[in-house]
């Protein structure tokens, strides 16, 4: 489960002889099952051991690099954590395929926040269980999915982070 098997996919984009596109990417493929109180992935039993994590650096704030993504996997993994939970955003591409290669495991955060939490103005005046919102809450977390789907890090899709959960969620 922690030392995950990954594989090349490649696209062709051909419009009769010619070839205009070729994507490459590493894609994985897990299970993930709950049976009592115990996770299994990939018929493995796992205990997570793990830290949330917001994307920043004391000199770049939110703008990392590929290798600044790379490093903070690799101090996890060096501390013997195994899993990570992301923080009110998608982590950055770079920072899952990271998580991939090292075998860790990542709770994706939805880029959903303090959706009627006191601490957002906004919320004073918009109704957060209200029909407008669900299309939008709908959107971003398909977006998400869609995205990192086929990582095999990220076993767990989380949502309404410091919101009031309601039927939109």
């Amino acid at each position: 489960a922690e030392h995950p098997y990954l594989y090349t996919l490649t696209a062709h984009l051909q419009v009769g002889p010619n070839l205009w596109e070729a994507v490459s990417k590493h894609i994985g493929f897990r299970q993930v099952e709950v049976r009592g109180n115990q996770l299994f992935v990939n018929g493995s039993p796992v205990k997570l051991r793990g830290i949330c994590r917001h994307e920043v650096h004391p000199l770049r704030g939110r703008s990392l690099t590929p290798e600044l993504w790379r490093k903070d996997a690799e101090l996890f993994r060096e501390a013997n954590l195994n899993y990570i939970r992301t923080s009110h955003y998608p982590p950055a591409e770079e920072f899952v395929q990271a998580c991939d290669e090292l075998g860790l495991f990542v709770e994706e955060e939805a880029p959903l926040c303090w959706v009627g939490h006191g601490a957002n103005a906004a919320w004073q005046k918009e109704d957060p269980h209200g029909f407008q919102l669900r299309e939008a809450i709908l959107r971003a977390t398909a977006e998400m999915i869609q995205r990192d789907r086929s990582h095999p890090s990220v076993i767990i899709w989380s949502l309404a982070n410091e919101s009031a959960w309601g039927p939109n969620f």
